[in-house]
């Protein structure tokens, strides 16, 4: 295999694990796109706008699982991919994380960040088989509706790789 085609594999992994985590909990994707650069900008899950008072602090720790969840699918998968090559996907997140952390209506304190990895960490565990079938999907046919992506997640969730 190239070394082209390694990346886009690899990508579709990581836009996979932010897919799957988010509909996890029961976030709504516009859809999910394979770029051709790693470094392309965060397009962003947060959609806060249906969060009221009560439930958006709980929202805002949840993006950043989601956030982590990227990196964390591409570990599992590629637990010898060296981290300077993760590291270059993440450094949108990181922003992303960075402006939830630094929005005091969120009340996220930046101790959160290490439970919240380890949280990405186990969700990308027990939704391997479904990170693994949306990766492929999306590595085919290089973007997915919400429709596909929820599809596949409604299929596969709970089944074991």
């Amino acid at each position: 295999m190239t070394s082209s085609g390694l990346e886009s594999i690899r990508g579709a992994l990581y836009e996979a694990g932010h897919s799957a985590v988010c509909l996890h909990f029961g976030g709504q994707l516009s859809g999910v796109t394979l770029s051709s650069r790693p470094q392309s900008g965060y397009g962003g899950l947060a959609n806060f706008r249906d969060a009221d008072e009560r439930n958006i602090s709980q929202r805002a720790r949840e993006q950043i699982v989601i956030a982590f969840a990227g990196a964390a699918a591409l570990r599992m998968f590629y637990p010898d991919q060296p981290t300077a090559e993760i590291l270059s996907r993440r450094m949108n997140d990181f922003e992303y994380i960075k402006s939830i952390v630094n929005n005091p209506q969120y009340g996220i304190v930046e101790a959160y960040l290490k439970e919240a990895e380890g949280d990405a960490e186990s969700l990308v565990t027990e939704l391997r088989l479904v990170i693994a079938v949306i990766a492929n999907a999306l590595f085919d046919k290089k973007s997915l509706t919400s429709a596909e992506v929820k599809q596949i997640y409604d299929a596969r969730r709970g089944e074991n790789l």
